[in-house]
């Protein structure tokens, strides 16, 4: 997307602490920009139903709490620096106001893995 091209990415946080204040951000239900408050938990290795909910797997996840909606997913969990600390994807079915997001050094490790830019096709 040209618009986008010069926009800096944002930093990924060296860790997350559990504890600390975070902001979920993200196009909830195909709105406008929201920045949600939330603080972090912990990471834990849990298993987990793939998104076809046919298998289980066994995944890194860092949990918070925080509201997830629709439209949060693939947004950032973002520190007061304003640096990522996880990838949002899901939020807990309890109703707990709670989320789940890829911790940074799986993202790292996808980063590494690579091959370099791709298309989006049309848009």
């Amino acid at each position: 997307m040209p618009a986008l091209q010069n926009v800096p990415s944002l930093a990924l946080a060296p860790r997350a602490e559990s504890g600390q204040g975070a902001a979920v951000i993200g196009y909830p239900l195909n709105g406008p920009l929201t920045v949600g408050a939330a603080r972090v938990g912990g990471t834990y290795r849990m298993s987990l139903t793939d998104i076809y909910e046919r298998e289980r797997v066994v995944r890194s996840v860092l949990a918070f709490r925080g509201e997830v909606r629709p439209g949060n997913s693939g947004g950032p969990l973002v520190d007061a620096a304003g640096r990522v600390v996880g990838t949002v994807f899901a939020a807990a079915r309890d109703g707990s106001q709670s989320g789940a997001a890829v911790p940074n050094d799986v993202v790292r490790a996808a980063l590494a893995r690579a091959a370099g830019p791709v298309s989006t096709g049309h848009c």
